[in-house]
């Protein structure tokens, strides 16, 4: 039973994706392109897993970005993530991405490897991710 309930997990992470992009296409086309930029970096602070407070360094060459995010706490608690994220749309306040998630993650003695898709909403200069993973190897 793992299997066809990871597969609905999938399904509904990515029809909700669509459903958003769809919704924010009708949005973009009523308003301005010149807001799309060719490529920039972005640099910030956000708050996840596994230290609570991450560093985030982030570079995009329209419409495909690289983001690496991480934090060293202290010999039991750490962790990085790589995303690549591929631009669904874009306007003058939101852009909404969709990517694939690859990291590494340390907490309480247990080290674990994961990867899987994720969705990503910026509203000015906040974002929300949310994503499912699987963890793919554990020491």
């Amino acid at each position: 039973m793992k299997i066809p309930n990871r597969i609905l997990k999938v399904q509904c992470f990515l029809f909700i994706s669509f459903y958003i992009n769809n919704m924010v296409q009708a949005q973009d086309e009523s308003e301005p392109k010149e807001f799309k930029k060719k490529s920039y970096f972005e640099v910030g602070i956000i708050a996840g897993i596994p230290a609570f407070i991450n560093a985030l360094n982030g570079f995009y060459i329209d419409p495909v970005g690289l983001r690496l995010s991480g934090m060293y706490l202290n010999k039991n608690t750490n962790g990085v993530q790589l995303n690549l994220e591929y631009k669904l749309s874009e306007n003058i306040k939101t852009r909404h991405n969709l990517g694939i998630a690859i990291g590494k993650s340390q907490d309480s003695g247990c080290d674990y490897y994961y990867l899987g898709p994720v969705y990503d909403f910026y509203y000015k200069s906040f974002f929300l991710e949310t994503g499912v993973s699987k963890i793919i190897h554990v020491n």
